[in-house]
């Protein structure tokens, strides 16, 4: 016996090592910065101007969706500008020491939120056309809605000396842009209202207004401030699909959520009616619902849909997963609530919300965006090309846009204080932290960042 022992183990020793598991090959990828004529950049005012002397670089790319083919070899796309150039600012004491919501540089708050055609070709990218996108009765600007309106925000509106401006009843601000079966006109999901907007291809003029209570459901009403819609995408038979870029708020307390979806919304043109559905938010992903997001969003087929979920995980990092979607066995959760007749976003976690009755979209992650080098910040639209193997993902640069402080607080802890937004200001612009004055200043800063395409192969072509 210990012959036969002995025997086995020198065959053990003696075999040559099992090769490790292959590792996944990484997808192919090429990152491009878009093309923009000088005379495209937003102008600037005041002080920012030394920073930016040409003005600022649009921040086109939110939202990618196809336009047309173009004769070179180059493809057209469609996507959108945001509200414009905006950085972080101190929050505002009004005369009766009232803190109101955070504050908000808007160094060119004249300007017109537009539509944006990009041609995209194998290696490379530019701004073909923008399209400022306009109301009937004349122009609008991206400045927040007054407070009290259905789709305004919190925020406090401010020149960079501190000047609080006006809001603007008919701002906007588009978030991503798809074109209909008809190629004539184009809807455009906005993050104030949320609402979802028909404008003319061509002069950007607005003809439909959607908003929760009017075309769509109500409950959006409790959408995040400026968190409302962030993808659109228009299926082959023509309805429009929209998603929410986080969780609504339905207590008031979103930082709190324990909740375990994000809603999906599908609108048919044809009859007016809309049904919404559960995306499924992964518990053991994020330290809290809070830090969930998604953006871009392209139809696969009728049912099946491609979109981006980002936000900072458990350990802080940041993640950028590409994800398809099926909504072929989900339900509609339009009718659905609580026991206690509450939002489901109050239900809990996803065993709760099946109980409630919730039939969830299958969900599949198929790409790590960190692993196709987008190494930095987020995602903010994507497309399938034909070839249903080929992606495009976009990035806006924020309008390469950031703000500063000078001359900070440091604390008796020696920390110092550079977050604009633990500062305030009061109505004659008296700079306070922690209730003591300070000498601080605020400036704006060019962070370089510029619009870009990121085109990713994958390993084998999507089904449909």
């Amino acid at each position: 016996m210990a012959a036969y022992v002995l025997l086995a183990l020198t065959l053990l020793l003696c075999a040559p090592a099992q090769a490790a598991a292959p590792k996944p090959t990484p997808p192919a990828s090429a990152r491009f910065a878009v093309e923009i004529e000088k005379t495209d950049y937003v102008p600037c005012q005041g002080q920012a101007c030394n920073e930016f002397p040409d003005g600022f670089a649009p921040g086109v790319g939110a939202g990618l969706a196809p336009l047309a083919d173009k004769t070179g070899g180059g493809k057209l796309f469609i996507t959108v500008s945001g509200r414009g150039p905006s950085a972080e600012g101190p929050r505002f004491l009004d005369k009766n020491d009232r803190l109101a919501g955070a504050g908000r540089f808007f160094p060119a708050p004249a300007f017109s939120p537009c539509l944006a055609v990009l041609e995209i070709g194998e290696t490379g990218a530019k701004l073909a056309r923008t399209i400022p996108l306009q109301y009937e009765k004349g122009g609008l600007s991206g400045r927040p809605i007054p407070l009290g309106q259905t789709g305004t925000t919190a925020e406090t509106l401010l020149a960079e000396d501190l000047t609080v401006l006006p809001r603007d009843p008919g701002g906007l601000s588009p978030q991503a842009a798809a074109v209909g079966p008809d190629k004539t006109g184009v809807w455009i999901a906005d993050d104030y209202g949320p609402f979802l907007l028909r404008a003319d291809l061509e002069t950007g003029r607005i003809a439909a207004r959607l908003a929760p209570g009017e075309g769509l459901p109500e409950i959006l009403t409790l959408r995040q401030d400026n968190k409302g819609f962030s993808g659109v995408t228009v299926t082959p038979s023509g309805r429009v699909v929209l998603s929410l870029r986080a969780a609504l708020s339905a207590d008031g307390a979103p930082r709190q959520s324990k909740t375990a979806f994000i809603r999906l919304v599908e609108y048919d043109p044809a009859t007016g009616a809309a049904r919404m559905f559960a995306y499924p938010i992964e518990p053991a992903v994020y330290r809290r619902a809070y830090d969930a997001q998604i953006c871009g969003l392209a139809a696969v087929s009728e049912t099946k849909f491609l979109l981006v979920e980002q936000g900072k995980d458990k350990s802080g990092a940041q993640r950028n997963a590409v994800c398809l979607v099926d909504l072929a066995q989900a339900n509609d959760i339009s009718d659905l609530k609580t026991q206690d007749g509450a939002p489901l976003e109050l239900a809990g976690q996803k065993k709760d919300l099946e109980t409630l009755g919730v039939k969830f979209p299958k969900r599949t992650e198929i790409l790590d965006l960190r692993a196709a080098d987008m190494k930095t910040g987020q995602a903010s639209g994507l497309t399938l090309l034909p070839d249903r193997q080929t992606l495009l993902v976009a990035q806006t640069g924020d309008y390469g846009l950031t703000s500063a402080v000078e001359n900070p607080v440091t604390t008796e802890t020696g920390q110092t204080i550079n977050n604009p937004s633990f500062y305030t200001f009061d109505a004659k612009k008296r700079v306070w932290w922690n209730n003591t004055p300070a000498a601080t200043k605020f400036s704006l800063k060019n962070t370089g960042a510029a619009p870009a395409i990121w085109r990713i192969t994958l390993g084998e072509p999507l089904e449909k």
